[in-house]
């Protein structure tokens, strides 16, 4: 091997490195947000906020119930689907009280409601007036509800949490 094609080898690799390096850092400083907008959903109803009239109301058509869980869910989310999937399996932890589904799927997309095993309320809401009355940006949102009051809300797929919500609320006791 000639010394200049050592040479070139040599600042070849450098070249390379040097670029690695370089898209290296910029996507670290993507991930820690430098140079973005941060981005702050609207916080939903917060605990002890009234249901909102047009909810009540497309509530109140469906079930007579005061005390009840409400998600706001779409069936091509990951994230519902895979909530829909541990309020399969955890069901009965969740209490007696009904479920009710603010489904937000888009006409021609599976239903939220398609992915859940036991008997829920749905309330289709392809116009989101539901999911912008709660202020539900972001979903899987789900509502714990007493005597038509929020008293616990949590954002995900994170049954552990609602669960826990529900039990703290004491809005559901445990199903037969």
């Amino acid at each position: 091997m000639s010394v200049t094609t050592l040479i070139a080898s040599i600042a070849l690799i450098t070249a390379i490195a040097s670029l690695l390096v370089g898209v290296g850092n910029a996507r670290r400083l993507n991930l820690i947000g430098v140079g973005r907008q941060r981005f702050e959903a609207r916080r939903a109803l917060q605990d002890g906020t009234s249901m909102p009239v047009v909810v009540r109301d497309a509530i109140g058509g469906a079930s007579s119930a005061a005390d009840f869980v409400l998600v706001v869910a779409s069936g091509t989310c990951p994230a519902c689907r895979s909530l829909a999937a541990d309020l399969n399996h955890q069901r009965p932890q969740l209490g007696a009280h009904p479920i009710i589904i603010v489904d937000v799927s888009k006409d021609g997309e599976p239903t939220f409601s398609e992915f859940i095993d036991f008997k829920a309320i749905a309330i289709y809401d392809r116009t989101q007036v539901l999911q912008k009355a709660l202020r539900a940006e972001l979903i899987p949102y789900s509502f714990v509800v007493s005597n038509w009051r929020i008293v616990g809300h949590t954002l995900g797929s994170d049954i552990v949490s609602l669960t826990r919500l529900i039990g703290e609320a004491g809005v559901a006791g445990p199903t037969s």
